[in-house]
């Protein structure tokens, strides 16, 4: 799937910026209602887990840690149990939502981790972590954000299918009985948590890093001036006009407040028109512009 793109300029200083059309609607609704889903869970998910915070036997009981009740939803283990079973729904409804619109889109090859990423992780790494040289940016996503996007959507798998055999033990004991017994499973779905978490906190982190454009585009679609198009020409104007119609395109959320932004067309139609200047075309047989030849 293309970026639609588009040239802006500032009518306060004429600089003219390129924006990409990256996240449509429904990434950006299932990004946010997600996010709500998942905080809730992982906060109720603590308070159902200070109900017996520990992975060995009960007698003697031995707490792998004392979390916060202050981290946690619900009140109580009834209260947790409650916010979490009524948030499971959204949560699972919203990823359907969003997998089933990249399929069908296409979409998914924008964030999908193939093969051919391989080898562009490690200089991704290298530069992130080992202050190494800056790689190229050539699409949306840079091979290492593919393999963290793919990867999450694993867990967020795992983090389901451990949670039904936590949740029904009994009428999913294959399923916990594939996990290794229902112990097991609580561990793998206290894992897959933590896993979650850790990815949360170097997402935020990469946001941050990259710039205020970076987290807006997740509110409006649109990026201005990203990586992967800075030298690069605008395709063609057609390309916004076919995909894209003018009450989608947010001008003023690219500008800011203080600032207007106006399309630029791919050509002033009135820019070559002798007409709008008083002037007749000029008669090839004419040695002057008066347009009239001599009888």
């Amino acid at each position: 799937m293309h970026e639609a793109l588009i040239e802006v300029e500032s009518v306060k200083t004429g600089v003219v910026e390129q924006a990409a059309y990256e996240h449509p609607w429904v990434v950006r609704f299932c990004h946010w209602l997600n996010s709500v889903a998942l905080l809730v869970m992982i906060a109720s998910g603590f308070q159902i887990f200070r109900a017996f915070p520990s992975f060995g036997a009960k007698i003697p009981q031995k707490d792998l840690l004392h979390w916060p009740r202050a981290f946690a939803l619900g009140g109580w283990l009834g209260g947790g149990l409650q916010w979490h079973l009524s948030f499971v729904w959204i949560y699972v409804g919203t990823g359907l939502f969003y997998l089933g619109y990249q399929v069908f889109s296409g979409n998914y090859r924008q964030v999908l981790f193939t093969p051919s990423d391989i080898r562009g992780v490690w200089p991704v790494v290298h530069y992130y972590f080992f202050f190494g040289p800056k790689p190229a940016a050539r699409e949306v996503y840079n091979p290492l954000q593919k393999l963290a996007y793919t990867s999450v959507l694993g867990l967020g798998l795992l983090s389901v299918l451990t949670g039904i055999a936590v949740w029904k033990p009994i009428q999913s004991s294959w399923l916990a009985w594939v996990m290794g017994g229902f112990h097991w499973a609580r561990i793998w779905h206290f894992a897959v948590m933590w896993a979650i978490l850790f990815f949360l906190l170097g997402h935020l982190i990469m946001v941050a890093l990259h710039g205020w454009s970076n987290f807006t585009s997740m509110l409006t679609g649109w990026k201005k001036n990203p990586e992967y198009l800075v030298g690069t020409n605008l395709p063609g104007q057609d390309i916004l006009d076919e995909d894209l119609p003018d009450k989608d395109l947010p001008v003023e959320d690219l500008a800011g407040e203080d600032d207007s932004l106006r399309r630029l067309s791919s050509k002033d139609p009135s820019a070559d028109d002798p007409a709008d200047e008083g002037l007749a075309p000029r008669d090839p047989a004419s040695g002057d512009g008066s347009g009239q030849t001599e009888k």
